[in-house]
């Protein structure tokens, strides 16, 4: 059980949710659009959200010792924050909050081995009693993606299979996304007990080298997974907007294209046939 006071709820809980949302965000719902546009609606679904999850965590740490039980009920309630407060649709919601509980996870796995560090500088043997300062690498680490995901204009937003409606999605569409949140949801399935476990190890101060490595691989992997899912989803964001051009044969792909022509293309379109006229005949010579 961990008993959270209100002291850590304000500066680590709600600056946690508050980051890693904006890194959700950022990837699912083009943040820094919404913003410039509402900046007021933002700002207020942004500090219900934040309010929301943290009452959530709150009780989740207090009456639940499992961390595998702890993030899946945590991944629920960031679920239904993305539907419920900024009204994104099933899909982005469930990946998003898969997202988010990631990003948590990933940055405190990273910066683990610096908590001895730390309390040693502080001259304090207690987690619960530095938990603002001992949070702060894994902030860090946050805010670098954040920064990079923004800096890099980084989004999965225009990608068909989650953004299309429902209804009018093919079979073939339908069954892509299912399968990308089934795959990420059986990787976060995983990475939940291993950090469980890793946890536990620690905090029982076991030693245990090997074992920690192992679990560390096992993470990089299912990191690795997650990552390799996102971007070949992300590769094929314009493919179902131009999917019925490519399956069709070129002389049908050529017409339509000349028909829809202005005066000028046509022109250009004309110059590039002759081009390649006598680009043809030179290699047949």
């Amino acid at each position: 059980m961990d008993n959270m006071s209100i002291n850590d709820v304000v500066f680590v809980a709600f600056l946690e949710i508050f980051i890693n949302m904006l890194i959700a965000l950022s990837l699912y719902a083009n943040v820094k659009k919404y913003i410039k546009e509402n900046f007021i609606q933002f700002i207020t679904k942004a500090i219900i959200m934040v309010l929301f999850i943290s009452i959530s965590i709150y009780f989740e740490r207090k009456y639940l010792t499992n961390i595998a039980a702890i993030a899946t009920l945590s991944i629920i309630a960031f679920i239904l924050g993305f539907k419920w407060i900024w009204k994104l649709n099933y899909r982005f919601s469930i990946i998003a909050g898969f997202t988010s509980i990631f990003c948590i996870m990933a940055a405190e796995f990273i910066t683990y081995p610096f908590y001895p560090i730390i309390l040693d500088f502080l001259q304090s043997n207690s987690f619960w009693q530095n938990r603002f300062i001992l949070t702060l690498p894994s902030r860090l680490v946050q805010i670098f993606i954040l920064f990079m995901i923004l800096r890099k204009e980084y989004t999965l937003s225009d990608v068909t299979v989650l953004a299309d409606d429902w209804t009018r999605m093919s079979k073939f569409d339908r069954i892509t996304a299912k399968t990308l949140i089934i795959t990420i949801g059986i990787c976060m399935f995983f990475i939940f007990n291993f950090q469980d476990l890793f946890m536990k190890l620690n905090a029982y101060q076991i030693k245990s080298p090997g074992i920690n490595i192992n679990l560390a691989v096992y993470f990089v992997q299912n990191f690795f997974y997650i990552s390799v899912a996102l971007f070949l989803i992300r590769r094929t964001r314009k493919y179902s907007k131009y999917k019925k051009i490519l399956s069709q044969e070129p002389i049908d792909i050529f017409e339509k294209i000349v028909g829809a022509a202005t005066a000028e293309e046509l022109e250009i379109y004309a110059q590039r046939i002759e081009e390649k006229k006598k680009e043809v005949n030179i290699n047949v010579i």
